[in-house]
């Protein structure tokens, strides 16, 4: 399905929790995901997110338009390394993004 169709589904019980991790938006976009992000889709991500009745935990890439996009939620930042493939100069790149609730 696409994630619309399961964000717009109606609650199955008291209880659904979404969790969402959508391409990220400073992401070589083409080059990184077989199903790519427009700048329209994460806006149109985040409208659905904003009007469902499901609590959801979605992560993405810690930057501006994010943490725009997103006030209205509870923002968390954090870091962590990446995996072995990702090494610069002989040491594991960390990564810096967020996770985003509603809850």
């Amino acid at each position: 399905l696409e994630y619309k169709e399961v964000i717009e589904a109606p609650p199955s019980g008291e209880n659904v929790l979404l969790f969402i991790d959508p391409p990220y938006c400073e992401a070589d976009q083409k080059r990184a995901y077989k199903n790519h992000f427009t700048e329209n889709d994460h806006h149109n991500l985040c409208e659905l997110l904003k009007n469902t009745e499901h609590r959801f935990v979605l992560t993405y890439d810690n930057c501006k338009t994010i943490r725009d996009l997103y006030e209205w939620a509870n923002i968390h930042p954090f870091a962590w390394q990446y995996n072995t493939a990702n090494v610069k100069n002989g040491k594991r790149i960390w990564g810096d993004e967020l996770i985003i609730t509603n809850y």
